[in-house]
């Protein structure tokens, strides 16, 4: 590949209407080289990166102390900005009393994912969402959804893991119309809701859990599509902290960022109206 090439990404074809059938999720080195890893996306959507977790990075993962569910992380740039490792800083700072040494090999941790999946794309750019949680009862019964758009072209691909606590769940459906149709009134509701529980349960109805490989890899897969995967938040009865990493052009990033941005802006605008309603 050429010096700033951009990778072709896989466009998966619509299997919806063939058999669903129990998948087996695909397991590759972190350092499998992207033509590797992206001939499995284009087949399966989907698969299992073994990251080679030290003994160091372990024993910093089991230390982690997480004692806040609202802490945040939401990062646009550049994986060797000196940014990114100071918004860990503060960011991993927040979620507990921890020691300099154990946030700054977490910190490490997750910036080594940040890399190797922005070398995957042959990009410098990611978005990294984290968010820490303490144990709670939102998810007992599943949230299945597919992820929307993200920037220009449709076809994206996102990193998720729980670098302590329950992974994400994946899933399946025989039964594709009837989850867009539920998916689409769920997204309407309010989580939490009477309503929106009564539409997770009809859902949780139709899909089936894929069983994962393994209880401490990321996982990459397909969003941004009509053949996006299914997931779900798990049920988180540990304390968590969750990390989600998509890459792409300094300009789609930056794209997603503003989309991300006006998306609150209007979230905010509508709450402001119903306060004075």
């Amino acid at each position: 590949m050429k010096q700033n090439e951009k990778p072709r990404v896989p466009v998966p074809g619509n299997k919806q209407e063939q058999k669903i059938q129990e998948p087996k999720i695909k397991i590759v080195n972190f350092e499998t080289p992207y033509e590797d890893v992206f001939k499995i996306l284009e087949e399966e959507r989907i698969v299992s990166l073994d990251l080679n977790l030290t003994a160091e990075e372990r024993e910093s993962i089991r230390n982690l102390k997480i004692e806040s569910d609202t802490s945040h992380l939401n990062y646009f740039g550049n994986v060797d900005s000196n940014d990114l490792s100071s918004n860990l800083d503060l960011y991993l700072k927040s979620i507990g009393e921890n020691s300099e040494e154990t946030i700054e090999r977490v910190s490490r941790l997750i910036k080594r994912i940040a890399e190797g999946l922005a070398r995957h794309f042959n990009t410098k750019f990611v978005w990294i969402d984290s968010k820490s949680m303490l144990p709670n009862d939102y998810f007992i019964t599943p949230r299945w959804h597919t992820d929307a758009k993200f920037y220009n072209p449709l076809t994206a691909y996102k990193l998720v893991m729980a670098i302590k606590g329950p992974q994400t769940r994946f899933g399946s459906t025989a039964e594709s119309e009837k989850f867009v149709q539920l998916s689409i009134e769920e997204n309407k509701e309010k989580h939490g809701s009477e309503e929106d529980m009564r539409i997770r349960k009809e859902l949780d109805l139709i899909v089936n859990e894929v069983q994962m490989p393994s209880k401490e890899n990321p996982t990459l897969y397909l969003v941004s599509s009509d053949d996006a995967y299914i997931h779900s938040e798990p049920h988180i009865d540990e304390e968590r902290i969750f990390i989600a990493i998509v890459a792409g052009t300094e300009e789609e990033i930056n794209e997603w960022s503003n989309r991300t941005e006006q998306k609150k802006l209007r979230k905010k605008s509508k709450e402001e109206e119903g306060s004075k309603s």
